[in-house]
């Protein structure tokens, strides 16, 4: 009967699809030249399409609005790992004592010890369901802000490709661009705008 709770610590919540393709987007920085045009334009059949991209990790680890974020979860995944380990100690002291119970005088009537069973159970049950409760809040509270920050970029994106200066950017995560040169890099001038938009709107 004896049995664990645990409630598995939520990550950071900013796991935003690594394959995200953001279609015009834009920065201030002049496309590269190569022998005195773009690349874009010297290296294949694109005609004047103007790319770039922002490495997705991190704005994970630079916006202001993903570092909070990240800590108000973990807070509450560690405030409800305590909640579910007190459960646990409370039915582990329960357990022994009907175990102690048992090993010596036991329960004197065969009601009085399925009373006892009964009680194991639904503090096993209680703990199971709670440790499920707040595992689904976290879940929930994770995917909403996962898809609050998806808008903001997009949003944020739009704004700054205003001028059309680019045709498409990129999302680079991990590995998923085998290579792709800094010089088309806008991360920083993101990450340095969203986090003055995020200032202002608090």
């Amino acid at each position: 009967m004896k049995k664990h709770f645990s409630l598995p610590l939520m990550m950071c919540p900013l796991m935003m699809c690594a394959a995200i393709s953001l279609c015009s987007c834009g920065g201030k920085t002049p496309a590269p030249k190569e022998n005195g045009m773009p690349k874009s334009e010297a290296r294949g059949q694109q005609g004047t399409l103007k790319m770039a991209y922002v490495d997705v990790d991190s704005l994970m680890t630079q916006l202001d609005m993903c570092i909070e974020a990240k800590s108000r979860l973990e807070a509450k995944s560690q405030t409800y790992s305590n909640n579910v380990a007190s459960k646990e100690r409370a039915f582990q002291q329960a357990y022994a004592d009907f175990a102690k119970k048992m090993q010596s005088s036991g329960y004197p009537s065969q009601a009085e010890y399925e009373a006892a069973q009964q009680r194991l159970q639904q503090m096993q049950t209680e703990g199971a369901n709670l440790q499920e409760k707040y595992a689904l809040e976290l879940q929930k509270e994770q995917e909403a802000f996962n898809a609050s920050l998806h808008d903001s970029l997009q949003n944020y994106i739009k704004m700054l490709n205003k001028d059309g200066q680019y045709s498409i950017i990129l999302a680079k995560s991990g590995d998923n661009i085998l290579y792709a040169d800094p010089a088309y890099d806008i991360t920083a001038e993101v990450v340095a705008g969203m986090n003055k938009r995020w200032k202002k709107s608090k």
